[in-house]
């Protein structure tokens, strides 16, 4: 299993090559040094990459946000009832009740997702669980 920071990483890389991009002009589309550049792609010795800099990166780049964050998979059953629970669990702390009929809406809704082409991302999903829960 690769981390978040991994996936950015080769997720940046992937988007430079589709885009025939040097990491020079990469660089400069950030408004980051050459030095800064190259840890940031380096999988030997990186630096951090974290949130701000991954949305930083979406936004110079014109990305649609969290696409830097997307896994090569898809969202499985398992997730999805992972995301059911938290969201009832959720509602739950704030003495709110998911009704069977909600539940089911909830339950066909992610379903939908998961079956569609429009799968939700891995970022979507912490999005929705994020959402939810704070």
């Amino acid at each position: 299993m690769n981390t978040l920071e991994q996936r950015r990483r080769k997720n940046t890389r992937k988007i430079l090559d589709e885009k025939g991009m040097t990491p020079g002009d990469f660089g400069r589309i950030i408004d980051r040094k050459p030095s800064y550049v190259s840890q940031l792609l380096s999988d030997t010795s990186p630096c951090r990459f974290g949130e701000k800099i991954a949305r930083h990166i979406e936004n110079c780049m014109k990305l649609q946000a969290g696409v830097l964050d997307n896994s090569d998979q898809k969202l499985d059953l398992k997730t999805l009832h992972f995301v059911i629970n938290k969201v009832e669990a959720a509602l739950n702390k704030r003495n709110l009740i998911l009704n069977s009929n909600d539940k089911t809406q909830l339950i066909g809704y992610l379903y939908e997702l998961k079956t569609s082409n429009d799968a939700p991302t891995d970022y979507q999903v912490r999005k929705i669980i994020n959402d939810y829960i704070n």
